[in-house]
């Protein structure tokens, strides 16, 4: 039988620090990977956030600027814009009334 004299518990003294060192040491090393994958994650996070807010405002300034356009045909030549319309919905209603041909 093993007796716990003074140096058996020495020895088992410094193996439990051994071994409360070495899991200490592959936690910080666990958490340092944890903060390095979020850092670069969050690089990734903003760089798409950044190219969907780019899509989106320059969109944005495209339905202005032909908004824009439209009102200012309009208001130049009203006569001219609004005969388009005309000829276009007679355009658009005789190819919905179109029979096939057999």
């Amino acid at each position: 039988m093993l007796s716990w004299n003074a140096e058996n518990k020495k020895n088992a003294r410094r193996f439990l620090w051994a071994a409360l060192g070495a899991f200490a040491a592959v936690q910080v090393y666990f958490v340092r990977e944890l903060i390095a994958a979020l850092i670069v994650f969050a690089i990734l996070f903003t760089i798409v956030a950044l190219a969907v807010l780019a899509v989106f405002l320059v969109g944005r300034a495209g339905e202005t600027a032909l908004s824009r356009a439209g009102e200012a045909i309009e208001t130049a030549h009203p006569e001219r814009y609004w005969s388009r319309i005309e000829s276009l919905s007679k355009r658009l209603r005789h190819r919905l009334r179109s029979v096939t041909a057999q």
